[in-house]
């Protein structure tokens, strides 16, 4: 039979790991926007290095899309992402395998006229 408490712990740890997780995709969504911004910034400021006209804020958002940075950026995020969602459903699994220990557990201690 297994142990309820070793169990509980396990599930704690699956717990913790997944809140890790979800925390490390939270923070790249968090900072999109200022990659992005750096992106716009270094596209505008590559247009005037190479002695072109400034760019408009359109044209230097299209090519901060384009910049390697930013969509590096973006994989990294939807992969930090679906690692997190991975491990919530390890989580979740490992609260459903928990539940229904207890149900067991309560199914026998009623056939055994255990129960109060």
């Amino acid at each position: 039979m297994i142990d309820p408490r070793e169990l509980t712990e396990r599930v704690i740890l699956k717990g913790e790991e997944w809140a890790d997780k979800d925390a490390a995709a939270s923070a790249l969504e968090e900072s999109k926007k200022s990659v992005f911004a750096q992106a716009v910034a270094a596209a505008m400021e590559d247009a005037i290095k190479a002695g072109l006209k400034p760019l408009s804020v359109a044209m230097a958002e299209s090519r901060a899309y384009l910049s390697e940075s930013y969509k590096a950026h973006v994989l990294q995020m939807v992969e930090a992402r679906r690692v997190a969602n991975r491990a919530r459903v390890v989580y979740d699994m490992g609260r459903v395998e928990l539940d229904l220990l207890r149900s067991h557990m309560a199914t026998t201690r009623a056939e055994m006229g255990m129960t109060r």
